[in-house]
């Protein structure tokens, strides 16, 4: 990392033989029914509580001339002093609108907070809590079509990130299969067709990954003793 007056520091990260395992305490909720012979709905609820998770803890910068060139360390030693809880509700309908032709809607809302331990010294644990995204929602159409055929469709929304900025997206999937008897399956699949690319995950890199829209072609065939 560049520091002022044209000197460099290099962050080293250490390892941390006596790291305890992630703890968890979960509470769910939910309920299922039948509503009529076309509609089924689901419903849950969450709360959860977590404890002993990953934090970096900084040591005392020191300055090293070897290896050359001389420059400034800034350890970090890996530990387990942060905490958080997460609650939240998730739906799904599913409506057969007709023997052919299925909808099935769904909508996710997550509430995520991070902390860390009155002993931490790491100061990016509590931006921890923009890693995720609060609210998602996907609709999902299904249609036998005639002569074996299938078409699938999918829509998903997917909020921002606001730690990483990443901003909220769209994405469309959709998928055209045909079955030849029972063990042969033709698909055609097209996956984020409604940009060329998006940003899904962000990372330190300058150049990170972008999901681009693509066509995947795909033959399944089962082999039956």
């Amino acid at each position: 990392m560049p520091l002022p007056g044209g000197d460099f520091g290099v962050k080293e990260v250490m390892a941390n033989p006596n790291r305890k395992a992630e703890e968890l305490i979960a509470y769910q909720f939910g309920y299922r029914a039948e509503v009529s012979k076309k509609f089924s709905l689901d419903v849950a609820t969450f709360w959860n509580r977590y404890h002993h998770l990953q934090t970096d803890e900084p040591g005392n910068p020191f300055f090293a001339s070897s290896p050359a060139p001389p420059h400034f360390v800034f350890p970090e030693t890996s530990s387990d002093n942060a905490h958080a809880r997460t609650y939240g509700v998730e739906a799904f309908l599913d409506w057969s609108v007709t023997k052919r032709w299925r909808i099935s809607p769904g909508y996710t809302y997550l509430q995520m907070a991070v902390s860390p331990d009155a002993s931490s010294l790491d100061t990016s644990v509590s931006s921890q809590g923009g890693d995720a995204p609060k609210h998602g929602y996907t609709i999902r159409s299904q249609v036998t079509l005639p002569r074996n055929f299938e078409w699938d469709t999918s829509l998903y929304f997917v909020g921002a990130l606001p730690n990483q900025g990443i901003p909220s997206y769209n994405r469309l999937d959709t998928r055209v299969a045909w079955r030849f008897g029972e063990s042969t399956e033709f698909s055609l699949t097209g996956q984020n067709l409604l940009t060329p690319r998006h940003e899904e995950f962000g990372d330190d890199a300058p150049l990170h990954t972008l999901v681009e829209r693509r066509v995947v072609a795909k033959v399944v065939w089962n082999i039956r003793k």
